[in-house]
């Protein structure tokens, strides 16, 4: 499993913020489909939630990749 976390600020609508992260898994082939990618919220803080990316890989080999590729994303 691959994930990655991000904070904005509470004046973004959190289902943007959502989709915009999911959005961000589309096209890396070594990203999973099933199980589907996923976001959680992991903090809220005084000025922004923390938002954490989660995808599975096919190969746990491409592991190092398939992160680069979301943080391009």
């Amino acid at each position: 499993m691959v994930h990655s976390k991000i904070t904005i600020g509470y004046e973004v609508p959190w289902r943007k913020i959502h989709k915009a992260l999911l959005k961000a898994t589309e096209g890396i082939d070594t990203i999973a489909q099933e199980p589907a990618p996923f976001v959680l919220q992991t903090a809220l803080s005084d000025y922004y939630v923390e938002y954490e990316i989660n995808a599975y890989v096919t190969n746990v080999k491409t592991i190092i990749g398939t992160h680069s590729k979301l943080h391009q994303n």
